[in-house]
């Protein structure tokens, strides 16, 4: 895939070279470098009506004093963030101890990094390449729109505005008079560079909210698991999986952990794969082979509890019933597992045709990554068919979900005082302001928080992409 990604972007990239060099792109357009296009639009001047003025005016008033205190708070973040992820690292554990702490139930998982950068090809693959690019669109002309917005709205001339694709990551931008910024109060050059920071922080919870509402919007047309199981949207059809799972069906337990959604689904497959112990069922006695484990004996096995033999039968005979511990007519059998012998997993997959069908058990000895990557869940399936409307909105779902994450993200890091962005400008008419009287002081405290925030985003960064 990777390959893929970067064969079509040299050949994309040697065309446009090629357009350019003969003339052919718009006047507009041009190749900066090998990895740069621009799409640049001049802007005329432009004033807003008295009404739109008077309702900005209140709204980028709004938006600075937010702004000021997500300053304050991404600073905080990413000091309490590189503190979590370097104790983290410092108290690691070793492997064995790590697998067994796995499965104790009240063992606390390590904090998530707060930033993860996003590489089409290696954390982003397949069809989320295009919600991601679409996702960043979004995010960055909404940023750039609340800069030129303000600019107007303070009577700052906007030199132009226009597109830019560096490699795979589309972006926007906006040429701002730099004389007449110069020339704006401190407190308007203020509105100007947190516009940015505030539209993005209000993109996001938009965005998070139609997230949340979207099933309820769609509840006519699909059907919600409503923390029941998952539904099955797809299963690869090179998998074994595919003879019993099909679409529409809802998986509800992998062994005895509960499916009640699809990051429940993941997680129990999680469970299994960091050596949870396998679950033991119970089995009528008269059910039993006549005789223990003799050599020769393919693979299944079973422990049979308290008797301390082993018996081999098959995976669906064994492991169907329920869990142990079990009558007085009944044995507790526990899957013997044998790597030398290709059972390195036993475990049970239940799933049901719909909610109001019976239960139905698959019995799986592969790697539970190969069962997450071979079947696709979700919370909704379409009443009436239609797995292309599904599609659509898993898409539209994707597109929400990244523009979440990535218009927080601008704003966050954009809120931090780091060189060559936002906080940049921010921080030092703050501290121009706190010392109005000692510019050389304001200039050092400018300098050193700089200093801190650009090295803490460079250690949140690191530290999310060691291992």
């Amino acid at each position: 895939m990777l390959l893929h990604l970067a064969a079509c972007l040299v050949i994309a990239w040697v065309a446009l070279n090629v357009a350019s060099a003969l003339g052919w792109l718009p006047h507009a357009a041009s190749v900066r470098s090998l990895v740069v296009l621009r799409l640049h639009r001049p802007s005329p001047p432009r004033g807003l009506g008295a009404a739109a003025a008077y309702l900005t005016s209140r709204w980028f008033a709004a938006g600075a004093v937010i702004g000021v205190a997500l300053c304050a708070l991404a600073l905080l973040a990413l000091a309490a963030n590189a503190a979590l992820g370097i104790h983290a690292r410092m108290t690691a554990i070793a492997p064995a101890a790590a697998a067994k702490d796995a499965t104790n139930p009240e063992a606390k998982p390590a904090p998530a990094p707060l930033l993860v950068p996003i590489i089409p090809g290696y954390n982003v693959l397949g069809g989320d390449i295009i919600a991601f690019v679409l996702a960043l669109l979004i995010a960055t002309v909404v940023h750039e729109a609340g800069h030129a917005l303000a600019a107007v709205q303070e009577r700052v001339r906007i030199r132009g505005a226009g597109l830019v694709l560096v490699v795979v990551y589309p972006g926007a931008y906006v040429e701002i008079d730099s004389a007449d910024l110069e020339r704006a109060t401190p407190a308007a050059r203020l509105r100007i560079f947190l516009a940015g920071v505030f539209h993005n922080a209000v993109l996001a919870l938009l965005a998070l909210v139609l997230l949340w509402a979207l099933p309820l919007a769609v509840s006519p047309l699909f059907a919600s698991a409503a923390g029941a199981g998952a539904y099955v949207h797809s299963v690869d059809p090179s998998s074994p999986l595919a003879a019993s799972l099909q679409a529409g069906h809802l998986v509800t337990r992998v062994d005895d952990c509960i499916v009640e959604s699809p990051a429940a689904w993941q997680r129990c497959l999680s469970e299994v794969a960091m050596g949870a112990a396998p679950a033991s069922r119970c089995v009528a006695r008269g059910d039993l082979p006549p005789r223990v484990r003799g050599p020769g004996d393919p693979p299944p096995c079973f422990s049979i509890a308290a008797a301390g033999s082993v018996v081999c039968m098959k995976a669906s005979s064994a492991l169907s019933g329920d869990a142990c511990p079990c009558l007085a007519s009944q044995a507790c059998l526990t899957p013997v597992l044998e790597p030398d012998a290709g059972i390195s997993f036993l475990y049970r997959i239940t799933f049901a045709q719909s909610p109001a069908h019976s239960e139905q058990h698959i019995f799986f000895t592969g790697h539970p990554a190969t069962v997450f990557a071979a079947v696709r869940v979700g919370d909704l399936y379409p009443r009436l068919g239609g797995w292309l409307a599904l599609s659509a909105l898993e898409a539209v779902s994707s597109v929400l979900s990244f523009v979440v994450s990535l218009s927080a993200g601008l704003a966050a890091l954009n809120a931090a005082p780091v060189y060559t962005l936002d906080g940049e400008h921010v921080y030092a008419i703050g501290m121009a302001a706190l010392f109005p009287r000692a510019p050389h002081s304001a200039a050092i405290a400018t300098t050193w928080l700089l200093r801190i925030g650009t090295g803490l985003l460079v250690v949140n960064i690191a530290l999310s992409l060691l291992p």
